[in-house]
């Protein structure tokens, strides 16, 4: 099993963070991705080791990513204007 770090832009430039595990050695025909919600605690949440290694145990990929609410502020680079920007669930910009 491997953990890789996920970094992917928005269409309006924000970077969202997330982390995939995956069993390197076979092709996982099913993957379950789980979101926090709003204010979830991504970053130290120590439960998502343990749920990625069970589902890899099992033959499935987990993916386990923030959305722009997943906090309440937090300090990101937005890589459309290339400034640093502050997201959270305080501001949310739905559309």
């Amino acid at each position: 099993m491997s953990a890789y770090k996920l970094n992917v832009p928005t269409k309006r430039g924000s970077v969202l963070n997330g982390v995939l595990f995956r069993n390197d050695e076979e092709c996982a025909r099913t993957v379950l991705i789980a979101i926090t919600g709003i204010h979830g605690n991504f970053y130290s949440n120590p439960f998502y080791y343990n749920f990625g290694e069970t589902l890899n145990g099992g033959g499935i990929d987990f993916v386990y990513a923030q959305t722009n609410d997943a906090f309440n502020r937090i300090e990101t680079f937005n890589v459309v204007t290339r400034k640093t920007e502050i997201i959270g669930s305080y501001n949310e910009y739905f559309s």
